[in-house]
């Protein structure tokens, strides 16, 4: 077997898997076999899942095309695909479906519309028919209901931050990475996002300091954090603006 000869054992192998998994971000998974092949062990969630499907999207376009290939044909022997959407919804892609005793019927999809992609996971259906009907009512709220919110670019100007003692008196500030989360359409007004720092920012302040971090919060709970960075220098002011800031700030009680 090809996962004796990588890991010595299946189990060593299954171990590795395992290691990999976490190393990819996919906090639940736990591999028991090399195969899938149901297992007490043998777990990992709908979420990370998706977060599986993300990772082979983005990183394997050159394998990833198979999955939306109807027929396959190997050896000599036809295999149809047994995802339910492909052929008979419009941007559907990929990938998986699956059934254990315990899971049930489910299915790993993903299709992409007007330059979107969604991702959807479910287990629990009792029947291929139910899966069906479950995959097409899944993937097209997962269009019609629900939204892309590319909130901030990386690189792109997230906001302004107080400066003390500088010789501007705020300073622009930038996101290191870009931001973007899906929410419902209805849920939209309700995001919250707020830049945090501890302020105001005392200069001297270089260009790519991080100073601050832009926090959101949706209404179902998940929370995004990003760090942002000074956009430019801010050089403290000299001894009698210093003096002049120092004063006003007394006056003020801070």
């Amino acid at each position: 077997m090809v996962a004796e000869a990588l890991g010595g054992t299946e189990e060593n192998f299954a171990l590795m898997m395992t290691e990999r998994a976490r190393e990819l971000g996919l906090d639940t998974a736990i591999f028991a076999n090399s195969t899938g092949w149901p297992h007490p062990e043998h777990r990992i969630s709908a979420r990370d899942l998706a977060r599986l499907a993300q990772i082979i999207i983005r990183d394997y376009p050159q394998y990833y095309e198979f999955y939306a290939q109807p027929v396959f044909t190997y050896n000599g022997i036809r295999q149809f695909n047994r995802n339910p959407l492909i052929g008979s919804m419009t941007g559907a892609d990929g990938l998986k479906t699956g059934r254990t005793d315990e899971a049930g019927f489910g299915l790993t999809a993903s299709a992409v519309r007007d330059g979107q992609r969604r991702i959807v996971v479910f287990n629990g259906m009792e029947s291929e028919r139910a899966r069906a009907d479950e995959a097409e009512r899944l993937m097209r709220a997962a269009f019609t209901e629900f939204e892309l919110v590319n909130l901030v670019e990386a690189g792109g100007e997230a906001g302004r931050a107080d400066v003390y003692m500088g010789r501007t008196p705020d300073v622009t500030l930038r996101a290191t990475q870009s931001l973007s989360f899906g929410v419902h359409r209805r849920d939209r007004a309700d995001v919250r996002a707020e830049i945090v720092y501890q302020g105001p920012l005392r200069a001297p302040i270089a260009e790519g300091d991080e100073v601050a971090r832009l926090e959101v919060t949706t209404p179902d709970g998940r929370v995004f954090s990003v760090p942002l960075e000074a956009a430019a220098d801010v050089p403290r002011k000299g001894m009698f603006g210093r003096a002049g800031d120092g004063l006003v700030r007394i006056i003020r009680g801070g």
